[in-house]
């Protein structure tokens, strides 16, 4: 339930990770500063290398779509700043 609530703010490109067991959502924006990685949750904009599966996500959009203001949303749900 937690990664369908990913998967539903972002309404972008999804695909099924290669061990199966993950999703990948795939969107056109640039992440905040700060950390990338918090438990099972990854975010990155650059720097990486991972592979697409081709596997599309039942139920997501085929199309990878601009979400700055969600993934700034989830980002900053995600990855709040020190202290917080």
């Amino acid at each position: 339930p937690w990664a369908m609530q990913i998967v539903e703010e972002l309404d972008s490109y999804t695909e099924v990770s290669p061990s199966g067991a993950g999703l990948h959502v795939i969107v056109r924006a640039n992440l905040p500063e700060g950390r990338r990685r918090a438990g099972r949750v990854e975010m990155y904009d650059r720097g990486r290398f991972f592979t697409v599966t081709g596997d599309h996500f039942p139920g997501a959009p085929r199309r990878v779509r601009d979400r700055q203001a969600e993934v700034e949303a989830l980002h900053a749900r995600f990855f709040p700043p020190s202290g917080e």
